[in-house]
């Protein structure tokens, strides 16, 4: 694959591309269009939609647009597990640690906080 036919994702940077870097790439409407270099949008890989990546993810090919190669998305969220514990932490300090003998022995059913 020739560079000139690739455009780098680059967060902050404007999507420009060929080998003398005068093309550019904009989004319209929800699909990439070719433009000069000077009207390239500038790539933002932490915004919250998939959008955004999924129009550089499904540039079809045939329509002299570059191949977009390099970080298409970078949104940073709070890992499941973290909340996991939290909430786990919040309940154990409002109600104590328990013990599992008293949940095994309390009946088949109970009540969840």
């Amino acid at each position: 694959m020739r560079a000139e036919k690739t455009v780098e994702l680059e967060a902050g940077q404007p999507m420009v591309f060929g080998s003398d870097r005068d093309k550019g790439l904009r989004v319209r409407n929800y699909e990439a269009e070719l433009c000069r270099a000077d009207e390239a949008d500038v790539w933002n890989p932490s915004v919250a939609s998939t959008a955004p990546a999924m129009v550089m993810a499904e540039i079809r090919r045939g329509l002299d647009l570059p191949v977009p190669i390099g970080v298409f998305r970078d949104v940073q969220r709070p890992l499941f597990e973290d909340s996991v514990h939290a909430q786990i932490d919040e309940q154990t300090k409002k109600k104590g640690p328990g013990k599992l003998r008293d949940l095994v022995y309390s009946g088949d059913t109970w009540e969840v906080g």
